[in-house]
């Protein structure tokens, strides 16, 4: 069951919590907004967005060089050759490793949830040409990855919005053994030409969550290279003399359940800690 909000405005950023993509791209800047204090909101409506995993799913625990240390310390314990200031260290770092902490930048997101669900305020993201390129060349880029890629008839574009236990989101292309993200380049500058050029983190767990929403085995990010529109500060730019297979570039990614689990349990730790947050906020102890 989908739970709704009492939001009246939906404002600068508030697409990459829980809005309509299309009515926060909307210019809102003569518009006063007009804050509310919902108290009927609970951490039971927090769904984690594709778009967004990735700030919840930072590490925590201890570092690699941590681990590494402990390592160093219990080989010392255990021949007898550690010092009492080594074993407090030693201890100290174990008890670390075991907590369940939340990373910082996850509880930063929880905090802008919670504000924005209870007074419907949220963080005003300034637009950039690059993500307002993304969402008007949307539909030119599936069209062009469709007609490439081989798929007749040509694919049309996800417009159903699915929703687990853990994550709510709207992927581009749902086939039958895949679930395909696409994603429209500013440039040749800023598209993956290379072979080294890693599938970057955000779009690495949003897939993730795709496969999860989808159940479908197979996760793909295409990168589309269109023509570059002209701008105050640059010339347009045609790509027709570029072969298909230079402007479209594949990331593939398996189905993995583990990491599928870490999503669940995180969204079920940023729920605990929006918990504190929400009596913090309420007044309540």
């Amino acid at each position: 069951m989908e739970i709704k909000s009492k939001r009246t405005i939906e404002w600068g950023d508030t697409a990459s919590l829980d809005s309509n993509p299309k009515e926060a791209r909307q210019d809102f800047s003569d518009t006063p907004i007009i804050a509310f204090f919902d108290e009927t909101v609970t951490s039971d409506m927090f769904f984690i967005r594709p778009s967004q995993c990735h700030r919840i799913m930072a590490e925590s625990g201890l570092t690699e060089k941590q681990i590494e240390r402990v390592a160093e310390l219990q080989a010392k314990l255990d021949k007898g050759k550690i010092t009492e200031l080594q074993r407090k260290e030693l201890y100290s770092l174990q008890e670390k490793g075991t907590k369940t902490t939340l990373p910082a930048g996850a509880k930063t997101y929880c905090k802008e949830w919670v504000l924005q669900y209870v007074t419907g305020i949220s963080k005003e993201t300034p637009k950039n040409k690059y993500t307002e390129r993304g969402n008007e060349d949307e539909g030119k880029a599936i069209a062009y990855f469709s007609e490439h890629a081989g798929y007749n008839p040509p694919l049309e574009k996800n417009t159903v919005t699915l929703q687990n236990a853990y994550i709510k989101g709207t992927p581009d292309l749902v086939v039958e053994m895949s679930v395909i993200d696409i994603k429209s380049s500013w440039d040749a500058t800023t598209f993956p030409n290379w072979s080294d050029d890693t599938l970057p983190n955000e779009y690495f767990w949003q897939i993730h969550c795709y496969m999860d929403l989808t159940k479908k085995p197979l996760g793909v990010v295409a990168f589309v290279l269109l023509d570059t529109p002209q701008t105050y500060s640059n010339r347009a730019v045609n790509y027709d003399a570029l072969p298909p297979k230079r402007r479209i570039r594949k990331y593939k990614l398996d189905y993995d359940p583990e990491l599928v689990a870490k999503i669940h349990k995180r969204v079920e730790e940023c729920r605990t800690y929006i918990d504190g947050l929400l009596k913090e906020f309420y007044g309540k102890k």
